[in-house]
């Protein structure tokens, strides 16, 4: 492993104490309100991340994801994305990038024992620029209601520059019970 691979793990391993913070849906990853509802909602499953985007010419940036997914039908091992963003950049707002999900062009699946999954699919920038996003994970833990994973991939732009992505990530479940205030994914 080299000493920039070694610096990039070590700062995910210290970006995964951030992770189990994160235990609210942010505002800076989708639109959030709050609903009183007398319905049971349903189960949801947020898929969120934090680490690094390392361009081809070693600059490395802060990233950070999250996706609102469900089940497709009555499967276990495969996911449809609602929403979700991407950020890479300073955590303020004015020195990051957003690239939004194209929830239709993702596919997940995880393994049925939940050891890794697979993802892909495509972001689109603030000024139209589309990326082709391939993550894959290996769990490293078990979560309360979830797993967290060491996350490897790559985003290729329309105009093929590619970034590498590494990023600590957790799948987790969010349920919320009958006539409740719920903040998450509208």
């Amino acid at each position: 492993m080299t000493t920039q691979n070694k610096t990039i793990f070590a700062g995910l391993i210290m970006m995964a104490a951030v992770l189990s913070v994160s235990a609210t849906y942010n505002t800076a990853f989708a639109q959030v309100s709050d609903v009183v509802t007398d319905r049971p909602i349903h189960p949801h499953i947020i898929f969120g991340g934090v680490g690094a985007a390392v361009a081809e010419d070693g600059e490395g940036a802060r990233s950070l994801f999250r996706m609102g997914i469900v089940p497709v039908a009555d499967s276990t091992t495969e996911f449809e994305v609602k929403r979700g963003a991407f950020m890479i950049g300073a955590i303020k707002h004015d020195n990051r990038e957003k690239y939004s999900v194209i929830a239709e062009s993702w596919k997940i699946t995880v393994s049925a024992d939940k050891t890794s999954f697979d993802a892909s699919g495509q972001a689109k920038s603030e000024d139209g620029k589309i990326y082709d996003v391939n993550i894959s994970g290996d769990k490293i833990s078990d979560l309360e209601n979830g797993d967290l994973y060491y996350v490897t991939g790559t985003a290729t732009s329309d105009d093929d520059k590619v970034h590498d992505l590494f990023y600590i990530s957790a799948i987790k479940e969010r349920t919320a019970s009958d006539k409740s205030t719920y903040r998450g994914i509208q």
